[in-house]
């Protein structure tokens, strides 16, 4: 079982990790600082040169941007595959980083919260009349509620190893994209508790 005390000697190192996997980590996580870097340069810019955005052609924004985004969207459609394949890489690498601390009761209370704005969501769908598209987003949403209040509450990265992998996988990112993940979610679970099953441990995924 990987638990907090583990020493970090016991982890595979991200080298050693399959190239889809360090896609599917590196790309997004990439994007993400990148995007963070370069708001903050043209933030600070703009203070020292006022108009500076204005004076930028728009071309030049938007492809500067594309550049940025293509690891980020290659890696996260990589880890559509990945999550599916590798549902157990957490157990190798740690986890990732821990964002919440279950120990804390204020987690607890924006859990209960999602979890109560997903179910009067699901609620309005069922009483109230909403087009296709409407039905859509709601759906969407309620699930994301859901997932959050989930993550707040209930889960442990060292007992819900799929989620852990999907996390770590997605750098976090795909928390926004997690109905879409469902699918690769439900095979890799399939997977991992197979694969779990093989091991003498008391691991749930």
């Amino acid at each position: 079982m990987v638990n907090d005390s583990a020493s970090t000697d016991d982890f595979i190192p991200p080298a050693h990790l399959p190239r889809s996997v360090r896609w599917s980590m590196g790309g997004v996580a990439f994007t993400m600082v990148t995007l963070t870097i370069g708001r903050s340069m043209i933030t600070l810019a703009s203070e020292v040169v006022p108009g500076l955005r204005q004076q930028i052609p728009s071309g030049v924004l938007w492809g500067t941007l594309i550049l940025i985004w293509i690891p980020g969207a290659v890696g996260l459609l990589i880890s559509f595959y990945t999550v599916a394949r590798y549902p157990y890489v957490s157990l190798a690498t740690g986890g990732g980083t821990r964002i919440i601390t279950m120990n804390n009761w204020l987690w607890w209370i924006v859990g209960t919260v999602l979890f109560l704005a997903g179910v009067l969501v699901v609620f309005s769908l069922l009483v109230t009349e909403s087009s296709l598209s409407e039905t859509v987003i709601l759906g969407y949403l309620a699930v994301e509620f859901l997932f959050a209040g989930f993550l707040a509450t209930l889960y442990r990265r060292e007992k819900h190893v799929t989620i852990a992998s999907f996390l770590e996988l997605t750098a976090n990112v795909g928390f926004l994209l997690f109905p879409l993940y469902l699918p690769s979610l439900i095979i890799g679970s399939i997977r991992c508790r197979r694969f779990l099953r093989s091991l003498p441990t008391d691991l749930d995924t």
